[in-house]
């Protein structure tokens, strides 16, 4: 089976780290960002920050608070037509 690209992390309200997912595909990852920054625990305040790493370890995703950090929209817009 090959390794995965993406590490899926979150901090929870007391400043805990957890790893949900290590070196798995894409779609993987965009279900647990859903779930982590969309559902039950982010909504009554358990987790604050949701990150996205990949395989060499640089951040693709950040979200604090509520709020997507990175990328931002103009890195979005950057990358229109690129892919």
């Amino acid at each position: 089976m090959a390794e995965g690209k993406f590490s899926l992390y979150w901090t929870d309200k007391d400043g805990g780290t957890h790893t949900e997912y290590k070196f798995v595909d894409a779609e993987k990852v965009n279900s647990g960002i859903q779930r982590l920054c969309a559902g039950p625990a982010a909504k009554m305040g358990i987790v604050k920050e949701v990150i996205v790493s990949d395989i060499e370890d640089y951040c693709c995703f950040l979200w604090q608070k509520g709020k997507i950090i990175f990328p931002t929209k103009d890195d979005l817009d950057k990358l229109k037509g690129v892919a």
